[in-house]
């Protein structure tokens, strides 16, 4: 196996539903948005995934690790993870990067804790994996593990589920491919249901995710 190979592997690894971090525990809102009716179906919850790829709380994160791959020191990826913080819209999902982060840099015996994102962007710089793949794969990941939430809530079976990760394949390359040339002046939203639903997941009285 050659050194680029094993390299990967860390990654794939990395961004597995069996990586320890609890990513299993969060919707970023889309219980809220199901409870609520807003997600109801395959067709609601395609649009809900879209927009937060596209224009919401995964592209945020995503351009988090991009800038903490490019960090060229500790006090400028203290100042990322912070601002990663920051960027959240609800208390959840403040906790949900924080503890995926403190999970994640233990795993990987860090001298400090990051925000998520920032970790996952440290981690990935060390092992010289591809810029390109390693985007993708997150992006791939975070639609993957809402999905998987979505399963859990509505009437989704395995087979619309997969073919419906596969066909946002196209839209995950096409978020890759602005995301790598990213920069702070990119971190916006404009997923403003989305935002919304994660601050009233909050008060949902019975809930199954921690966000």
């Amino acid at each position: 196996m050659t050194k680029e190979i094993k390299n990967s592997h860390h990654m794939w690894a990395w961004l597995s539903p069996a990586c320890p971090v609890g990513a299993f525990s969060y919707s970023q809102g889309l219980e809220s948005a199901i409870n609520d009716g807003m997600v109801k179906d395959i067709d609601t919850l395609r649009l809900w995934l879209r927009c937060n790829l596209q224009y919401g709380s995964i592209k945020n994160d995503s351009i988090f690790i991009v800038l903490a791959y490019g960090a060229k020191s500790n006090s400028e990826l203290s100042y990322l993870s912070d601002l990663c913080a920051a960027f959240c819209i609800s208390s959840s999902r403040e906790k949900e990067v924080l503890n995926m982060g403190r999970a994640f840099s233990r795993l990987n015996s860090f001298d400090q804790d990051f925000s998520y994102p920032v970790a996952l962007g440290i981690a990935c710089k060390k092992f010289k994996v591809s810029m390109e793949e390693l985007i993708k794969l997150f992006l791939h990941a975070c639609i993957q593990n809402q999905i998987s939430a979505a399963q859990r809530l509505i009437a989704l079976g395995q087979t619309d589920a997969f073919r419906l990760l596969t066909g946002l394949f196209e839209v995950i390359d096409k978020t890759a491919s602005v995301i790598y040339q990213s920069n702070l002046s990119d971190l916006t939203s404009a997923a403003f249901i989305s935002d919304i639903q994660s601050m009233r997941h909050e008060q949902l009285k019975t809930r199954l995710f921690a966000s």
